[in-house]
């Protein structure tokens, strides 16, 4: 693989800069001017929308980021195209790679963090709409154990829920999966059985129907970049769409609140 050097680093950065401008798509982000935060906040809901303002920027950053890095991707293809094949290996571990895995790490936590959002938010916002509200581990779980079931049972009372959820339950999955080869799962939890740059798993453990064990060896492919930034990219799309209804919910709570 050959080594980049100061002027190679200047000319890709900058031949990156130039397609950018050129080449980037248009796309909608998320919003951070949403919300209608009281100046004065009525008493005991300072809980509620100092959660909603950190969960509201964090989600929408995250988000956008992935959008971003999606962009990014897809250009940095581009450009590419105008280099041998040691010099891309070179500028794919320098400038790509990082980016795919912080993309591809991220549909994951931001599913996990919507659901621990609306987890947070529907528990606080219900003591608007139920004069029994309490707050404890029977209505609300620790963090650690919320989850899609945990969040989407304390949204019962809401009317956008079930809409709400149904974004949710569309992000990050099993088709997402397939489609990057497991990619979220085997980084944090196993080897990475493919890259962007190099190969991996080289020997694969695999157990069949009736429990007898067997190895496949041979490296596998890398992961295709114009795929991954296109599959990304969709995803990145079903989020914004999440986030919409995560703002309908908002919308609904602050209303019962009375600070709409």
């Amino acid at each position: 693989m050959a080594r980049l050097d100061e002027n190679d680093m200047v000319d890709i950065t900058r031949k990156f800069s130039r397609v950018f401008d050129s080449n980037s798509e248009t796309i909608s982000f998320a919003d951070f001017d949403w919300m209608k935060i009281p100046e004065t906040i009525p008493g005991g809901w300072l809980v509620y929308f100092r959660m909603l303002e950190d969960f509201s920027r964090i989600v929408a950053n995250n988000i956008n980021t992935l959008g971003y890095y999606c962009e990014k991707m897809r250009v940095w293809n581009i450009v590419l195209e105008d280099y041998n094949v040691d010099l891309r290996d070179e500028i794919l571990f320098e400038f790509v790679d990082p980016l795919c895995v912080v993309a591809l790490n991220l549909p994951y936590a931001i599913r996990c963090r919507f659901i621990f959002a609306i987890a947070h938010l529907c528990h606080q916002a219900n003591r608007a709409i139920s004069s029994k509200w309490i707050d404890n581990i029977d209505t609300l779980a620790e963090d650690r154990k919320i989850d899609f079931g945990i969040a989407y049972k304390v949204a019962r009372k809401w009317t956008i829920r079930d809409r709400l959820f149904e974004a949710i339950k569309a992000l990050f999955d099993e088709n997402h999966a397939e489609i990057t080869k497991d990619f979220r799962h085997t980084y944090n939890h196993r080897m990475p059985s493919q890259e962007i740059v190099g190969v991996a798993a080289f020997v694969k453990r695999e157990i069949g129907s009736v429990g007898k064990v067997h190895y496949k060896f041979g490296a596998a492919p890398r992961l295709d970049l114009t795929k991954m930034s296109g599959e990304l990219m969709a995803e990145f799309r079903k989020e914004l769409l999440a986030f919409e209804r995560f703002k309908e919910l908002v919308h609904e709570q602050t209303q019962a609140i009375g600070c709409s």
